[in-house]
């Protein structure tokens, strides 16, 4: 079994000016993950590094989202890194493929996109999610799955997101439409 994903080391080859969405969060992300080499473990705390997914078809007029079965609003798909995770892009797979059943999906690139703090609603003193997001693309027409953790696995058009969906899902959505349609 490995020791886990070396966060530190994933983040220092990103670049401020590479990431749609979040760049400023880059540098506190860089400066925690230096603090401890365990920061990507579910028990670490205050904050831990998680990831994420935001799969789109290719041209990201289309997007899917799982209804969270905790959180009750529709996101990405994503969540803890595990210990035999070899990036923290390999954990973002594993977490989309967990989730929504899909294993046909294209990684648009090693880099993030985007980065997002958000309140860590896994256990006491637990107080953020440090979350590095990325992009894959599927085809729509492939069946999806729902797992325990989600209430529902849906196709969306970008443009017309569920209600009450969070601003965080909704800037990853812009930065993958920025990204995967042409100028």
């Amino acid at each position: 079994m490995s020791s886990g994903v070396d966060v530190l080391a994933g983040l220092r080859e990103v670049q401020g000016g590479d990431l749609r969405s979040g760049s400023e969060l880059l540098g506190e992300f860089q400066r925690y993950a230096a603090t401890s080499q365990h920061c990507w473990k579910r028990e670490h705390r205050p904050d831990h590094f998680t990831t994420s997914a935001l799969v789109a078809n290719k041209d990201a007029s289309r997007v899917l989202l799982g209804l969270h079965a905790k959180v009750g609003s529709w996101l990405q798909f994503g969540g803890h890194i595990e210990a035999d995770d070899t990036s923290l892009a390999a954990a973002a797979r594993r977490e989309t493929e967990e989730e929504s059943g899909l294993t046909d999906l294209t990684l648009v690139s090693d880099q993030p996109i985007a980065l997002d703090a958000h309140r860590a609603p896994c256990g006491s003193g637990a107080q953020r999610h440090l979350d590095v997001q990325y992009v894959f693309v599927a085809d729509e027409r492939t069946p999806t799955l729902i797992s325990e953790e989600s209430l529902a696995v849906s196709w969306f058009d970008a443009s017309d997101l569920p209600a009450g969906t969070d601003a965080s899902v909704r800037r990853l959505v812009q930065a993958a439409g920025d990204q995967l349609r042409p100028a």
